[in-house]
């Protein structure tokens, strides 16, 4: 056998390593949560092109193989808070840990807003 062929036989713990990138795990993440139902989607308006945001919002923490996400959401009105979330970490768990060969410890969604709420609903003075 030549050097080429032995080296395919070779452990694939001795072929080299894959790097995933953090921005990787943010797309894969935001676009898990986009696809649950009652996330609201991306704001195109003035502010969202000013500030650059995404929607979702993804943050990444990592310590070798393992990291923890925290993902910014808003939530279309009326849609429940709780089962919103819940799908969110469930889908973003899941799609992070069949895409990549990292450990998923934990999965922070945090509702920033709703914005069909806070865009349709009349403003009262407290009296």
């Amino acid at each position: 056998m030549d050097a080429v062929a032995d080296s395919l036989l070779d452990a694939p713990a001795t072929r080299g390593r894959l790097v995933i990138r953090d921005r990787v795990i943010e797309q894969i993440a935001r676009r898990s949560a986009r696809d649950v139902e009652g996330v609201a989607p991306a704001q195109t308006g003035t502010w969202g092109s000013l500030t650059r945001q995404q929607s979702p919002r993804v943050d990444v923490t990592r310590a070798g193989d393992r990291i923890r996400v925290t993902v910014h959401v808003a939530v279309a009105w009326p849609e429940p808070l709780a089962r919103v979330a819940t799908e969110v970490r469930s889908a973003v768990t899941a799609q992070l840990t069949a895409s990549t060969a990292l450990t998923v410890e934990r999965v922070d969604v945090r509702v920033d807003s709703t914005p069909d709420l806070i865009a349709d609903s009349p403003r009262r003075r407290v009296q």
